[in-house]
């Protein structure tokens, strides 16, 4: 049955206030027809020249869904037309190869998409080249991210890329400041590994910029000029750790002295 923009809309909010109300660890089916109506929307992109899907109704309330078996193919991932996708915590099997803007293998956009914790280890994420304003934590994406793609093409902006294996990827730089259309600007790189060289001298305003990354903590787990930089926590273990060593030998020092005292307290008595 096809139902008319309206009727998708009330059946939108109903399921919503549905889903709402069930344990977050429970996966419910809902008719395939039926989910591939209120997830997607068509329209005609005049930039591409055809129809393509938009993701239309999208949310946290999703991740009780499953949606394995629905085709994101042809999907424009745009979160400008629709307040943002979120699909996050879901099962969704997402093929980049197959979005709308993905013609002969050619690079593909994310704008404000969460798909934090979503399996894309096959999603052949390598097609993707821009990134704003997205969160693709944990999510296991294979991203291009080289040097050469990184000064020619590759623009990656207030995204999250907590977790992905970047520990290949060496940059000559990353962009602290300033506009530019490829860039590394605000990102979330924790636990990336991503090696990062700077051959210039930072400015004032680039070493604050940096200095704040580092105390947010949005470049623990990488490498700064061959250096480790450590996450607040792994500081505090550490520092206990060297702590209960110190404590150990300082014992340990102190019972040779008192036996030592001993021993000879013991000698001059005889």
């Amino acid at each position: 049955m096809k139902l008319n923009d309206a009727d998708k809309e009330v059946i939108r909010i109903k399921i919503k206030e549905k889903l709402d109300s069930i344990p977050d660890d429970v996966i419910i089916k809902i008719d395939k027809g039926l989910l591939d109506q209120l997830i997607f929307d068509y329209k005609y992109s005049e930039k591409l020249g055809k129809v393509v899907k938009y993701i239309a109704w999208s949310g946290e309330y999703l991740q009780k869904v499953d949606l394995s078996e629905i085709s994101f193919s042809n999907v424009l991932w745009d979160g400008r037309y629709s307040n943002g996708i979120d699909l996050a915590n879901t099962n969704a099997n997402i093929n980049f190869l197959t979005a709308a803007d993905c013609e002969n293998n050619s690079s593909i956009s994310l704008y404000f998409c969460n798909l934090e914790n979503v399996d894309l280890r096959f999603s052949n994420a390598q097609v993707i080249s821009t990134i704003i304003d997205s969160n693709l934590k944990n999510t296991n994406a294979s991203l291009l991210f080289n040097q050469y793609i990184f000064e020619r093409t590759l623009n990656v902006r207030n995204t999250d890329l907590e977790n992905i294996d970047l520990s290949n990827v060496e940059i000559d730089q990353i962009i602290l400041s300033g506009e530019s259309s490829t860039a590394l600007a605000n990102c979330n790189l924790k636990n990336t590994g991503i090696n990062i060289f700077f051959h210039t001298t930072l400015n004032n305003d680039e070493k604050n910029t940096l200095s704040e990354l580092i105390k947010n903590e949005k470049l623990s787990g990488c490498y700064i000029n061959g250096k480790f930089i450590q996450s607040s926590e792994e500081k505090k273990q550490n520092a206990q750790s060297l702590f209960a060593k110190y404590e150990q030998k300082k014992e340990a020092l102190l019972k040779e002295t008192i036996d030592s005292i001993d021993k000879q307290v013991r000698v001059l008595k005889k």
